[in-house]
């Protein structure tokens, strides 16, 4: 699940103290191996909602700490992007790290089915 947030002040109205939240993670607890402690990224340049990665029958979510290192990590998520396009339709969206998550990225495959993703 990727939920969206239209700003940083509707995600913290809600986490972690509201009691929709808490109602959330009691529902998802018995699924998740950890209570559910979400982060906010915002969207790499030419970049915007994340809403077809997650209609994807595949949904890849790659994570990792970059520090100072944005430009670079942005190139070669190009580069993979490009790659990746030439072997099949995939969706993708790349992000950054706000609030407690600066420093961090995002990237997000989609894929129709298991057998395109299968290009990896």
């Amino acid at each position: 699940m990727i939920p969206e947030w239209d700003k940083a002040e509707s995600f913290h109205a809600f986490f972690p103290a509201s009691e929709g939240f808490a109602a959330f993670a009691a529902d998802i607890m018995p699924f998740s191996a950890a209570k559910p402690v979400p982060q906010l990224f915002e969207p790499g340049v030419g970049y915007d909602r994340s809403n077809s990665i997650v209609e994807s029958g595949i949904a890849q979510i790659l994570v990792g700490k970059i520090g100072e290192k944005r430009d670079g990590v942005s190139s070669a998520w190009d580069q993979l992007v490009e790659s990746l396009s030439k072997e099949g339709d995939v969706k993708t969206w790349i992000g950054f790290g706000i609030d407690n998550a600066e420093g961090t990225w995002a990237g997000l495959l989609g894929w129709d089915s298991v057998e395109v993703c299968a290009c990896l």
